[in-house]
């Protein structure tokens, strides 16, 4: 139900977006600068999902740089949750007191980063990209009564505390297209990479060595900035 609900929303962000673009379209210079807004359904791998299963809703606002042909930066905020849920995880129940992780979390994720957009192809109906990024982001994971894990010791290996606060490195791969007027419609996918291991408050009694991570798929709307009506936009120029 949550997944439906997120998806009629982006359905809806994007015809409104649609529609205001058309109601707006003039011609105007190559703009160098644009205003990002995107919703990116997004899924979480972990100890409690294997795969990426259950998704969500992630937000994010940012600036694209467009000025060189091969290489742009771009700046990005976003929040959102990620959530994962396995009622039949154990670890090693034989021990003496048994172990007991959380079988359910939900994070809030808050937090930004920077990426250098490669551009593969660049022409007038917008481009091809690959990009790095690098980005701090902090995560907050509760449990089914909204409680905050972190601070239930119980549910993690004796000793063992960790930081709410993760370096991110996104690897994306991504495709913007001009509309009437410079405005443009883009697509992402990829990678968060956090560098932490407790986006679902578990680790040492983890079932997968490897650290957690957040796949994204990034639906935006680019709004032009500094530009003047006396060029022609993408969809009229020859």
């Amino acid at each position: 139900m949550k997944i439906i609900q997120s998806f009629n929303f982006l359905r809806s962000f994007f015809l409104l977006s649609l529609i205001i673009i058309v109601f707006n379209a003039q011609a105007q210079d190559s703009p160098k600068h644009f205003i990002e807004a995107g919703i990116s359904p997004s899924s979480y791998r972990g100890d409690l999902n294997n795969s990426f299963q259950q998704w969500t809703a992630i937000y994010n606002v940012g600036i694209k740089f467009y000025k060189k042909k091969r290489l742009n930066g771009n700046i990005n905020l976003f929040a959102g949750n990620i959530m994962g849920q396995n009622g039949r995880y154990e670890f090693n129940p034989d021990l003496n007191p048994s172990p007991t992780p959380n079988t359910y979390f939900k994070t809030t994720v808050i937090g930004f980063n920077y990426d250098l957009q490669l551009n593969l192809i660049k022409r007038k109906w917008g481009c091809i990209f690959i990009s790095q990024g690098i980005g701090l982001m902090r995560f907050t994971p509760k449990d089914q009564n909204n409680d905050k894990l972190q601070n239930k010791l119980s549910t993690r290996a004796k000793g063992e505390d960790y930081n709410n606060m993760t370096f991110v490195f996104p690897t994306k791969v991504g495709a913007m297209f001009f509309l009437p007027s410079w405005y443009a419609i883009g697509l992402q996918a990829g990678y968060l990479n956090p560098t932490s291991d407790y986006l679902d408050n578990i680790s040492n009694w983890g079932a997968r060595k490897k650290k957690d991570n957040i796949l994204t798929i990034k639906l935006s709307v680019y709004i032009p900035l500094n530009t003047n009506k006396t060029g022609a936009s993408p969809a009229t120029s020859k």
